[in-house]
């Protein structure tokens, strides 16, 4: 009897391969503080040295258990798909900053804000590294082999198992909830896409936020108003996709997705009242 390719990868192997990872990380970034190099390598050997190997290794696990590879293009993605995404890039980086302030505001005398600075190094050295090669290695690695590998739970599991393992590899507890919703995000474009790639753009646009800090173009009322429409805006995305795609058996109505608009009352309070504790 010959042995045939199964449609979905086995979850035991997809988590033997992540724990082979993360245990690979952690060895190899205990050894590189004892050594003298420069943020930009230290980013290269990191994403070059570190993810590319095992996105290689997944991607042809997957071939090898499944036939399927990581899909990067679709032929159906059009520019003002593009525009879009550069807009749902912006609003979901006003909905991680807001989450990660949660924890920064409750371990205020921990959090170092120069934690995240790109050094010395020119901005396109730091645009390179910090946003284009993290925002490619990160997306073929989580949404690009991990999406295959455990869509076999189906979208809701995956979408959680995949965002959760993409926190954690952060190793930042500032970061996690963040992170976790960012992680959720790029599952969601990569999904709905049926390629990685939209998803790699909409990463690069996020990391390019934080080192241009474009909010300081911005007063706290103009930010408020971003925040605000920012909220909005993911909720209906992400109810949009949930009942859309994740329970397309669910019979959907526009009156659904508004519903949820709904949420944006307590949440504005819950705001009024989180600016107030550091006004």
């Amino acid at each position: 009897m010959t042995n045939q390719k199964t449609t979905v990868f086995t979850i035991w192997k997809a988590n033997v391969f992540f724990t082979t990872y993360i245990v690979f990380f952690i060895l190899i970034s205990k050894l590189i503080p004892f050594i003298t190099i420069s943020h930009i390598s230290m980013g290269l050997i990191v994403q070059l040295g570190m993810i590319l190997p095992f996105i290689l290794l997944g991607n042809a696990l997957l071939h090898k258990e499944t036939g399927k590879k990581i899909r990067i293009n679709n032929d159906k993605i059009r520019i003002k798909d593009f525009i879009k995404l550069f807009f749902i890039a912006i609003f979901s980086r006003q909905v991680f900053q807001l989450l990660n302030g949660l924890i920064i505001g409750v371990l205020p005398n921990q959090f170092d804000p120069t934690r995240y600075s790109g050094g010395d190094e020119s901005i396109l050295l730091s645009l390179l590294t910090s946003c284009i090669i993290v925002g490619i290695c990160e997306e073929l690695l989580f949404r690009g082999v991990l999406y295959e590998m455990f869509m076999g739970l189906g979208k809701k599991y995956c979408m959680i198992i995949t965002s959760l393992l993409f926190a954690i590899n952060h190793f930042d507890i500032y970061n996690l909830l963040g992170t976790f919703f960012m992680g959720c995000m790029f599952f969601i474009i990569r999904d709905r896409a049926a390629s990685v790639l939209p998803a790699i753009f909409v990463h690069i646009l996020n990391n390019a936020q934080s080192l241009f800090s474009l909010n300081s173009l911005f007063n706290s009322t103009m930010l408020l108003v971003l925040l605000l429409i920012s909220i909005v805006g993911v909720i209906l995305y992400i109810s949009n996709y949930l009942i859309k795609d994740v329970y397309p058996h669910y019979y959907y109505t526009r009156r659904d997705t508004i519903s949820f608009l709904l949420y944006s009352i307590p949440v504005a309070k819950f705001i009024q009242i989180t600016v107030k504790l550091f006004t």
